[in-house]
């Protein structure tokens, strides 16, 4: 008798978690085959969205913990542009 009760415990079990395995493949066939067109939609406006982030250059300071200036002439466009006078005269 205690046998039988383990074994249908086993079965219900086993049912349960077959129904449970149906419904989440039921779910995942609606997503791709009705919802298709829809979430599709979605993630290309999501990744066609473009923005400019405004940044900023950070302060540099020396090892004594001063802050440095640019060297007079140096100008962030030309450094950037790896102007070679510039760059000889920030390595001066």
């Amino acid at each position: 008798m205690t046998e039988d009760r383990g074994r249908l415990r086993v079965i219900w079990l086993m049912g349960f978690a077959a129904v449970l395995a149906a419904v989440l493949v039921g779910k995942l066939v609606y997503w791709q085959v009705v919802e298709h067109k829809r979430i599709s939609l979605l993630a290309a406006r999501q990744h066609q969205v473009t923005f400019k982030l405004p940044s900023q250059r950070g302060r540099i300071f020396d090892r004594m913990v001063e802050l440095t200036p640019l060297p007079r002439g140096v100008t962030r466009e030309k450094a950037l542009a790896l102007d070679r006078a510039t760059l000889k005269q920030w390595r001066e």
